[in-house]
Protein backbone atom coordinates (compact mmCIF):
# COMPACT_ATOMS: atom_id res chain seq x y z
CA UNK A 1 0.00 0.00 0.00
CA UNK A 2 1.49 3.57 -1.27
CA UNK A 3 0.73 5.62 1.84
CA UNK A 4 1.69 8.61 0.53
CA UNK A 5 -1.47 9.05 -1.54
CA UNK A 6 -3.39 10.22 1.20
CA UNK A 7 -1.01 12.67 1.83
CA UNK A 8 -2.17 16.14 2.82
CA UNK A 9 -0.59 19.51 3.33
CA UNK A 10 0.79 20.86 6.17
CA UNK A 11 -0.43 23.74 7.78
CA UNK A 12 1.37 26.26 10.01
CA UNK A 13 2.58 24.78 13.10
CA UNK A 14 4.85 22.78 14.39
CA UNK A 15 4.65 18.53 14.50
CA UNK A 16 5.12 16.87 17.86
CA UNK A 17 7.61 14.37 17.34
CA UNK A 18 9.76 12.27 19.06
CA UNK A 19 13.22 10.22 18.19
CA UNK A 20 11.16 7.58 16.37
CA UNK A 21 12.06 8.77 12.67
CA UNK A 22 14.68 6.12 12.51
CA UNK A 23 12.60 3.46 12.94
CA UNK A 24 12.67 2.11 16.44
CA UNK A 25 9.44 1.67 18.36
CA UNK A 26 10.61 4.14 21.27
CA UNK A 27 9.27 6.79 22.72
CA UNK A 28 5.89 6.03 22.42
CA UNK A 29 3.76 8.92 22.67
CA UNK A 30 -0.23 10.12 22.31
CA UNK A 31 -1.21 12.24 19.63
CA UNK A 32 -4.61 14.10 18.91
CA UNK A 33 -5.71 14.77 15.52
CA UNK A 34 -8.63 16.79 13.84
CA UNK A 35 -10.17 14.07 11.10
CA UNK A 36 -9.71 15.67 7.36
CA UNK A 37 -9.84 12.24 5.16
CA UNK A 38 -9.74 8.61 5.40
CA UNK A 39 -9.73 5.78 3.65
CA UNK A 40 -9.25 1.78 4.84
CA UNK A 41 -7.29 -1.19 3.27
CA UNK A 42 -9.00 -4.32 4.44
CA UNK A 43 -7.31 -4.35 8.11
CA UNK A 44 -5.81 -1.34 7.69
CA UNK A 45 -6.61 2.38 7.65
CA UNK A 46 -4.99 5.79 7.43
CA UNK A 47 -6.62 8.82 8.70
CA UNK A 48 -5.02 12.26 7.69
CA UNK A 49 -5.72 15.11 9.57
CA UNK A 50 -4.43 18.39 11.56
CA UNK A 51 -3.01 18.24 14.50
CA UNK A 52 -3.84 20.95 17.45
CA UNK A 53 -0.68 23.18 16.56
CA UNK A 54 -2.17 23.49 13.33
CA UNK A 55 0.02 20.86 11.45
CA UNK A 56 -1.02 18.06 9.16
CA UNK A 57 0.00 14.44 9.33
CA UNK A 58 -1.68 11.12 8.80
CA UNK A 59 -1.92 8.48 11.38
CA UNK A 60 -1.51 4.41 9.68
CA UNK A 61 -3.79 2.02 11.85
CA UNK A 62 -3.24 -2.07 11.66
CA UNK A 63 -5.24 -4.67 12.83
CA UNK A 64 -2.61 -6.89 14.44
CA UNK A 65 -1.03 -7.69 17.92
CA UNK A 66 0.46 -4.92 19.40
CA UNK A 67 -1.13 -2.37 17.36
CA UNK A 68 -4.95 -1.73 16.63
CA UNK A 69 -7.74 -4.20 18.01
CA UNK A 70 -10.48 -5.07 16.01
CA UNK A 71 -12.93 -2.68 17.83
CA UNK A 72 -10.37 0.44 16.90
CA UNK A 73 -11.11 -0.38 13.30
CA UNK A 74 -14.56 -0.81 13.96
CA UNK A 75 -14.85 2.63 15.47
CA UNK A 76 -12.69 4.07 12.41
CA UNK A 77 -15.26 2.64 10.06
CA UNK A 78 -18.46 4.32 11.91
CA UNK A 79 -16.20 7.80 10.80
CA UNK A 80 -18.19 9.48 7.88
CA UNK A 81 -16.71 9.56 4.07
CA UNK A 82 -14.17 12.17 3.47
CA UNK A 83 -16.56 14.64 1.68
CA UNK A 84 -19.30 13.84 3.73
CA UNK A 85 -16.76 15.28 6.47
CA UNK A 86 -15.85 17.75 4.43
CA UNK A 87 -19.98 18.90 3.82
CA UNK A 88 -20.79 18.09 7.45
CA UNK A 89 -21.74 19.92 10.41
CA UNK A 90 -19.73 18.07 13.28
CA UNK A 91 -15.62 17.69 13.49
CA UNK A 92 -14.32 14.43 14.37
CA UNK A 93 -11.07 14.34 16.75
CA UNK A 94 -8.98 11.23 17.60
CA UNK A 95 -6.52 10.49 20.14
CA UNK A 96 -4.08 7.54 18.96
CA UNK A 97 -1.38 5.89 21.06
CA UNK A 98 1.56 6.26 18.47
CA UNK A 99 4.67 3.43 18.71
CA UNK A 100 6.44 4.57 15.37
CA UNK A 101 6.90 7.66 12.62
CA UNK A 102 8.52 6.56 9.51
CA UNK A 103 11.11 8.50 8.30
CA UNK A 104 10.79 10.80 5.35
CA UNK A 105 13.95 11.75 3.94
CA UNK A 106 12.40 12.99 0.75
CA UNK A 107 10.97 15.66 3.53
CA UNK A 108 7.77 16.19 1.10
CA UNK A 109 4.51 16.31 2.92
CA UNK A 110 3.69 15.57 6.44
CA UNK A 111 4.95 12.94 8.86
CA UNK A 112 3.36 9.46 9.11
CA UNK A 113 2.82 8.22 12.35
CA UNK A 114 1.38 3.90 13.09
CA UNK A 115 -0.97 3.49 16.19
CA UNK A 116 -0.58 1.04 18.68
CA UNK A 117 -4.07 1.98 19.73
CA UNK A 118 -7.19 4.51 19.39
CA UNK A 119 -7.74 5.93 22.71
CA UNK A 120 -10.45 7.84 21.93
CA UNK A 121 -12.91 8.87 19.37
CA UNK A 122 -15.27 12.40 19.82
CA UNK A 123 -17.26 14.45 17.75
CA UNK A 124 -18.33 17.52 18.53
CA UNK A 125 -20.30 20.39 16.28
CA UNK A 126 -18.26 22.49 13.92
CA UNK A 127 -18.09 25.90 15.00
CA UNK A 128 -18.92 27.61 11.35
CA UNK A 129 -20.47 30.74 13.51
CA UNK A 130 -23.76 32.15 11.81
CA UNK A 131 -23.99 30.59 8.50
CA UNK A 132 -25.39 33.45 6.19
CA UNK A 133 -26.92 33.39 2.43
CA UNK A 134 -24.92 33.38 -0.24
CA UNK A 135 -25.90 36.71 -1.38
CA UNK A 136 -23.66 38.24 1.63
CA UNK A 137 -20.29 36.18 0.77
CA UNK A 138 -18.77 39.40 -0.71
CA UNK A 139 -19.19 41.43 2.60
CA UNK A 140 -17.92 38.10 4.63
CA UNK A 141 -15.23 37.86 2.34
CA UNK A 142 -14.06 41.53 2.52
CA UNK A 143 -14.21 41.08 6.09
CA UNK A 144 -11.73 38.08 6.06
CA UNK A 145 -9.60 39.87 3.43
CA UNK A 146 -8.63 43.18 5.69
CA UNK A 147 -8.82 41.52 9.17
CA UNK A 148 -6.21 38.54 7.54
CA UNK A 149 -3.92 41.08 5.59
CA UNK A 150 -4.89 44.20 7.10
CA UNK A 151 -4.40 47.96 5.73
CA UNK A 152 -1.50 48.28 4.28
CA UNK A 153 0.84 50.62 1.17
CA UNK A 154 0.18 49.36 -2.13
CA UNK A 155 -3.41 48.27 -3.30
CA UNK A 156 -5.00 44.66 -3.44
CA UNK A 157 -5.47 42.71 -6.54
CA UNK A 158 -8.87 41.35 -7.30
CA UNK A 159 -9.30 38.21 -10.08
CA UNK A 160 -12.00 37.71 -12.20
CA UNK A 161 -13.93 40.39 -10.03
CA UNK A 162 -17.37 40.21 -12.06
CA UNK A 163 -19.84 43.01 -11.33
CA UNK A 164 -17.48 44.72 -8.59
CA UNK A 165 -19.40 43.45 -5.87
CA UNK A 166 -16.00 42.20 -3.41
CA UNK A 167 -14.01 45.15 -4.95
CA UNK A 168 -16.91 47.00 -3.97
CA UNK A 169 -16.92 45.77 -0.03
CA UNK A 170 -12.76 45.91 0.00
CA UNK A 171 -13.03 49.40 -0.43
CA UNK A 172 -15.25 49.94 2.19
CA UNK A 173 -13.03 48.65 4.23
CA UNK A 174 -10.27 51.19 3.73
CA UNK A 175 -8.37 48.83 1.37
CA UNK A 176 -7.18 49.77 -1.91
CA UNK A 177 -8.23 47.93 -5.05
CA UNK A 178 -7.59 46.76 -8.33
CA UNK A 179 -10.27 44.91 -9.98
CA UNK A 180 -9.26 42.72 -13.68
CA UNK A 181 -11.99 41.30 -15.07
CA UNK A 182 -12.47 39.96 -19.02
CA UNK A 183 -16.02 41.36 -18.92
CA UNK A 184 -16.52 44.92 -19.41
CA UNK A 185 -18.87 46.62 -16.81
CA UNK A 186 -22.18 47.86 -17.85
CA UNK A 187 -22.28 52.07 -18.18
CA UNK A 188 -24.70 52.22 -15.36
CA UNK A 189 -22.76 50.44 -13.12
CA UNK A 190 -19.42 51.81 -13.42
CA UNK A 191 -21.61 55.50 -13.30
CA UNK A 192 -22.96 53.82 -9.67
CA UNK A 193 -20.18 53.19 -8.19
CA UNK A 194 -18.63 56.41 -9.38
CA UNK A 195 -21.39 58.72 -7.45
CA UNK A 196 -21.18 56.17 -4.56
CA UNK A 197 -17.25 57.18 -4.17
CA UNK A 198 -18.00 61.23 -4.49
CA UNK A 199 -20.03 63.12 -2.57
CA UNK A 200 -22.54 60.44 -0.66
CA UNK A 201 -23.85 62.08 2.21
CA UNK A 202 -24.15 60.47 5.67
CA UNK A 203 -21.38 58.55 8.22
CA UNK A 204 -21.03 55.47 5.47
CA UNK A 205 -20.33 57.85 2.48
CA UNK A 206 -17.87 60.21 4.38
CA UNK A 207 -15.75 56.89 4.96
CA UNK A 208 -15.95 56.23 1.28
CA UNK A 209 -14.60 59.47 0.88
CA UNK A 210 -11.23 58.50 1.79
CA UNK A 211 -10.85 55.98 -0.29
CA UNK A 212 -9.60 55.79 -3.51
CA UNK A 213 -12.51 54.21 -6.21
CA UNK A 214 -11.72 50.82 -7.57
CA UNK A 215 -9.66 50.92 -10.82
CA UNK A 216 -11.17 48.05 -13.15
CA UNK A 217 -9.01 46.85 -16.11
CA UNK A 218 -11.10 44.54 -18.36
CA UNK A 219 -8.55 42.07 -18.77
CA UNK A 220 -8.08 38.36 -18.81
CA UNK A 221 -5.14 37.50 -15.86
CA UNK A 222 -2.68 35.77 -18.00
CA UNK A 223 0.92 36.72 -18.36
CA UNK A 224 0.28 40.34 -19.41
CA UNK A 225 -0.63 40.62 -15.72
CA UNK A 226 1.90 40.12 -13.71
CA UNK A 227 3.64 44.10 -13.70
CA UNK A 228 0.43 44.23 -11.96
CA UNK A 229 1.14 40.84 -9.37
CA UNK A 230 4.40 42.72 -8.89
CA UNK A 231 3.00 45.99 -8.18
CA UNK A 232 0.08 44.39 -5.30
CA UNK A 233 0.24 44.15 -1.93
CA UNK A 234 -2.02 41.06 -2.05
CA UNK A 235 -4.12 38.70 -4.73
CA UNK A 236 -7.50 37.86 -3.74
CA UNK A 237 -10.36 35.71 -6.14
CA UNK A 238 -13.93 34.93 -5.00
CA UNK A 239 -15.04 32.10 -7.57
CA UNK A 240 -12.70 32.92 -10.06
CA UNK A 241 -13.41 29.60 -12.52
CA UNK A 242 -10.77 29.34 -14.83
CA UNK A 243 -8.42 31.48 -13.29
CA UNK A 244 -8.06 29.76 -9.99
CA UNK A 245 -4.71 28.28 -10.65
CA UNK A 246 -3.56 30.96 -12.33
CA UNK A 247 -4.14 33.58 -9.17
CA UNK A 248 -2.50 30.66 -6.72
CA UNK A 249 0.15 30.02 -9.17
CA UNK A 250 1.01 33.75 -9.37
CA UNK A 251 1.13 34.64 -6.09
CA UNK A 252 3.16 31.55 -4.89
CA UNK A 253 5.73 32.84 -7.54
CA UNK A 254 5.48 36.64 -6.17
CA UNK A 255 5.65 36.07 -2.81
CA UNK A 256 2.37 37.39 -2.57
CA UNK A 257 -0.15 37.08 0.19
CA UNK A 258 -3.39 35.54 -1.27
CA UNK A 259 -6.79 34.37 -0.61
CA UNK A 260 -8.76 32.09 -3.03
CA UNK A 261 -12.18 30.74 -2.53
CA UNK A 262 -12.12 28.42 -5.46
CA UNK A 263 -15.11 26.87 -6.40
CA UNK A 264 -16.00 25.26 -10.55
CA UNK A 265 -13.36 22.14 -11.07
CA UNK A 266 -13.07 22.27 -15.08
CA UNK A 267 -11.94 18.47 -15.02
CA UNK A 268 -11.72 18.72 -19.34
CA UNK A 269 -10.54 22.29 -19.50
CA UNK A 270 -7.55 21.51 -17.10
CA UNK A 271 -6.91 17.58 -17.54
CA UNK A 272 -3.20 17.91 -17.05
CA UNK A 273 -3.64 18.72 -13.34
CA UNK A 274 -1.98 15.64 -11.13
CA UNK A 275 -1.72 15.29 -6.96
CA UNK A 276 1.24 14.36 -5.39
CA UNK A 277 0.00 10.27 -6.02
CA UNK A 278 -0.13 10.89 -9.43
CA UNK A 279 -4.10 10.94 -9.61
CA UNK A 280 -6.52 13.46 -11.57
CA UNK A 281 -8.36 16.20 -10.08
CA UNK A 282 -12.37 15.78 -10.54
CA UNK A 283 -13.89 16.77 -7.96
CA UNK A 284 -14.07 20.11 -5.51
CA UNK A 285 -12.57 18.47 -2.43
CA UNK A 286 -9.53 17.01 -5.25
CA UNK A 287 -9.33 20.46 -6.61
CA UNK A 288 -8.60 22.60 -2.68
CA UNK A 289 -6.19 19.09 -1.92
CA UNK A 290 -4.36 19.97 -5.42
CA UNK A 291 -4.05 23.46 -5.09
CA UNK A 292 -2.83 23.20 -1.09
CA UNK A 293 -0.05 20.72 -2.63
CA UNK A 294 1.70 23.69 -4.76
CA UNK A 295 2.87 25.01 -1.18
CA UNK A 296 2.89 23.20 2.20
CA UNK A 297 2.22 26.17 4.28
CA UNK A 298 -0.95 27.19 2.41
CA UNK A 299 -3.99 27.23 5.00
CA UNK A 300 -7.57 27.20 4.54
CA UNK A 301 -10.79 28.28 6.50
CA UNK A 302 -14.35 28.06 5.73
CA UNK A 303 -16.19 31.22 5.61
CA UNK A 304 -19.90 31.32 6.75
CA UNK A 305 -21.79 31.72 3.99
CA UNK A 306 -23.69 28.43 2.01
CA UNK A 307 -22.41 27.58 -0.94
CA UNK A 308 -18.73 27.09 -2.28
CA UNK A 309 -16.75 28.42 0.92
CA UNK A 310 -13.98 27.03 1.72
CA UNK A 311 -11.01 29.82 1.49
CA UNK A 312 -7.45 28.79 0.56
CA UNK A 313 -4.69 31.75 1.42
CA UNK A 314 -1.19 32.66 2.66
CA UNK A 315 -0.45 35.83 5.11
CA UNK A 316 2.86 37.65 4.44
CA UNK A 317 4.40 35.86 7.72
CA UNK A 318 3.31 32.62 5.98
CA UNK A 319 6.08 33.04 3.11
CA UNK A 320 8.64 33.72 6.09
CA UNK A 321 7.88 30.47 7.32
CA UNK A 322 10.00 27.09 7.10
CA UNK A 323 8.61 25.53 3.69
CA UNK A 324 9.03 21.75 4.34
CA UNK A 325 7.89 20.56 8.24
CA UNK A 326 10.44 17.65 8.69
Amino acid sequence: MHLRSLRVDALAGTLPHGRMADGSDADVQDLELLVERHRSFGAMAIVAGRLPGGGACQVLFQEAPGRCSQEDMEALKKLPTSRALHLGSQDFRLTVRVVLKEANNEKKGPPVYHAGGLLNLASCERDLGEMRCKDQRHEIFAHFVASEFGRSQGYVLEVAGGKGALAEAMRARGLQVVMVEPRAAPVAEVDTETEGSEGSEGSEGSELEDHAPVRRICAAFDATSMALVAEAWALVAMHPDEATDAVVDAALAAQKPFAVVPCCVFPRLFHQRRLWNGGGVTGYTGLLRFLREKDVRMRAARLPFTGRNIVLYMTAEDFCKEKQVT
